[in-house]
């Protein structure tokens, strides 16, 4: 086995040392399958590039030309239960763990018979067992969750990654939590020694091994110009993850021998030349013993683009729809009561989850702190196997759940302070949202990320945000906001027999609250499903103008009904959203007078928020009354009590506001 190489020099002395011991034809006969796998790939991805270059394919394409026995070597240890996360230069990978290339065929020419059915091109392939993404690192800490998940059936997952995704601070995230949790996960990093465009000198300090044995990751070097030392290397490094439990690492010196996509290279000619002769490839094109071979893998590929280029594509009514929830509320009836406190009824609904095989995943949350909130307190004594407790890594343990929740198990998320949702934005929104529509509507990742919300606790700038207008409104995510009117366990249950993914916020002031004693002159009405809005409306009276809110400022404006009832002169409705997006409005349409006056109030600051999407859906339907929209101050929350006040949404300033509204 060799040394880490540690620049190009490096490399062309090797690769030196290695055509002068081997590459005669007795030397690759041994290996004459994985050569024509190899070649296939070759093939394949040289076809993508003349397809190009004819205007047959959009987009763009990375080829993996020069790494192929990357791609052979670790799959000839792989099986069909066993997994792969890659990257944006995932060609090889998946043609030599599915040996389906004619379907990544059709699906970079964008037809409905790709494996994808066109949506996701070069970069974004999934199949069970499968799935690559483009940004970089973003599929590390899915891995960890896949091979959590793979762990029990002895099966293993190879996460590929080139030098430059070292820059990502994911990467180590995922390094540290597959090392603590026992993922049997194999890092490729695949060391070609440019990024993009730049040497790997100009990008990254100190050696690669190094980074991963930190973490106590048994680590393997090889080079795709020495076979016997790849295979060997990939044996042994698949068989440390899958027998020890244990993630390992292979890093792997190659060299890309065509542009990092279509035609950008600014890499010196003759350092190129050198290489492209020295590839096993090219030498085995030169022996008599493979070129039949070779001429008849290109005539089958030449033939699967031709047949491919008559194919058709998806129609586009067929991929849009999302998989959320769009049931209208159906009848209205009285909301049943709840007992306890809603803190105890999160810890409910997870204490079910845990007994039921899912995976509760956070920071702090084992016994027995059991969370900031206490949510998951007395369950990990209970399911020592079904709560994970992580170091602090946002991004990480929600790429854990999806990835958990993508091989077949159901995974929930606690972040600690919703304000370190930011964190997982990159898993949110360039994974986990788009996951089902990218990967041809076949893969589903029911993950739920759940977080505590909202101010009034003096917790300060950074711990007391409301970002719920952040989360709405991202494609095929259902975000629903936890209230205290009606039972948490009801809502959180209806969410998890969504499969989409899902976003629960959950007010901090409201964990300590039961629910709500009505007096006699107020009636609190539930739909038939419980993610739909509520109605608080006055039992024997009109009422002046509707409220429509959700969460902690519903309660709030619930307990205080009677004050803003003697302060303003007026009754009023209370609708109370639960699920913020999608936005179901259908039955406040109904409801509201359309001349009447409407109030909308929310945690957050109001520009761009939920308050305007409200505003918005309701002009579209010509409503002819007032509207005010009532939040936060766009400041960051202050942690002294009166200026925290002064900051947040309370009942003096909902009577203010209630004022200005009927004074017109």
């Amino acid at each position: 086995m060799i040394q880490e190489l540690s620049d190009l020099g490096a490399l062309r002395r090797h690769v030196e040392d290695v055509r002068s011991a081997h590459q005669g034809e007795a030397d690759l006969a041994p290996f004459r399958n994985e050569i024509l796998d190899a070649y296939r790939i070759r093939s394949v991805e040289q076809g993508f590039l003349k397809a190009f270059g004819r205007g047959q394919m959009n987009g763009t394409v990375h080829t993996c030309v020069g790494q192929e026995f990357s791609a052979t070597a670790i799959c000839s240890q792989l099986g069909d239960e066993d997994w792969i996360t890659s990257n944006h230069r995932c060609h090889g990978h998946f043609i030599a763990k599915t040996g389906d290339w004619r379907g990544l065929i059709d699906e970079l020419l964008g037809k409905a018979d790709g494996i994808c059915k066109g949506i996701g091109s070069s970069q974004h392939l999934y199949r069970k067992g499968f799935l690559s993404n483009g940004p970089q690192g973003a599929l590390l800490p899915v891995g960890t969750g896949i091979g959590l998940h793979l762990k029990e059936y002895g099966n293993v997952v190879v996460s590929y990654i080139g030098e430059g995704t070292l820059g990502e601070g994911i990467t180590y995230e995922a390094l540290n939590l597959a090392a603590l949790l026992g993922s049997p996960q194999v890092f490729v990093c695949e060391n070609n020694f440019y990024s993009q465009s730049t040497p790997q000198a100009v990008n990254t300090s100190g050696g690669i091994a190094a980074r991963f044995e930190a973490f106590g990751v048994r680590t393997f070097v090889a080079s795709t110009w020495d076979l016997p030392g790849l295979y060997k290397a990939a044996e042994e490094a698949v068989r440390h993850a899958r027998y020890e439990q244990q993630p390992a690492a292979l890093l792997l010196h190659t060299y890309r021998l065509n542009a990092h996509s279509k035609g950008d290279d600014d890499r010196e000619a003759e350092e190129v030349s050198f290489f492209r002769e020295a590839d096993l490839l090219t030498v085995a094109a030169e022996l008599s013993a493979f070129e039949e071979d070779f001429a008849r893998i290109d005539e089958e590929t030449d033939d699967a683009f031709r047949r491919s280029l008559q194919k058709p594509e998806l129609d586009f009514h067929d991929y849009a729809a999302d998989q959320l929830p769009r049931e209208p509320a159906g009848a209205y009836a009285p909301a049943p009561a709840f007992e306890g406190r809603v803190i105890e009824r999160v810890n409910a609904f997870l204490k079910d989850q845990a007994a039921a095989g899912k995976l509760i995943i956070g920071e702090d949350i084992a016994d027995p702190y059991g969370g900031a909130f206490k949510a998951t307190k007395g369950i990990g004594e209970a399911y020592p196997d079904r709560v994970i407790s992580t170091p602090i890594s946002e991004a990480g343990l929600v790429g854990i759940a999806a990835g958990y929740s993508l091989a077949g198990g159901r995974a929930i998320a606690e972040i600690m302070f919703g304000d370190f949702m930011t964190y997982c934005f990159d898993q949110i929104v360039n994974g986990i949202s788009k996951y089902h529509h990218m990967y041809g509507l076949e893969a589903q990742c029911p993950v739920m990320i759940r977080t505590p919300m909202g101010g009034k606790r003096g917790y300060g700038p950074t711990h007391s945000q409301s970002l719920e207008k952040y989360l709405c409104g991202i494609d095929n995510v259902l975000t629903v906001a936890l209230n205290s009117l009606t039972d948490p366990k009801a809502v959180l249950d209806a969410c998890q027999a969504e499969p989409a993914p899902k976003i629960v916020i959950e007010n901090k002031v409201d964990y300590g609250k039961k629910a709500p004693a009505l007096n006699d002159n107020l009636e609190l009405l539930a739909g038939e499903t419980p993610l739909a809005p509520l109605l608080v409306r006055p039992r024997h009276n009109r009422s002046h103008f509707t409220i429509v809110t959700y969460g902690e400022p519903a309660r709030m404006v619930l307990d205080d009904y009677e004050r803003i009832h003697r302060e303003t002169d007026s009754i009023f409705d209370l609708f109370c959203l639960v699920q913020l997006y999608p936005l179901d409005l259908g039955e406040i349409f109904r409801h509201v007078d359309p001349q009447g006056h409407l109030l909308i109030v929310e945690d957050g600051s109001t520009p761009f928020g939920i308050g305007a999407e409200i505003a918005a859906q309701f002009a579209e339907r010509e409503f002819g009354g007032r509207v005010r929209r009532l939040g936060a101050h766009p400041v960051p929350i202050p942690s002294p009590k009166s200026l925290e006040s002064q900051s947040l949404v309370t009942t003096e300033r909902v009577i203010a506001a209630v004022l200005e509204l009927l004074d017109g």
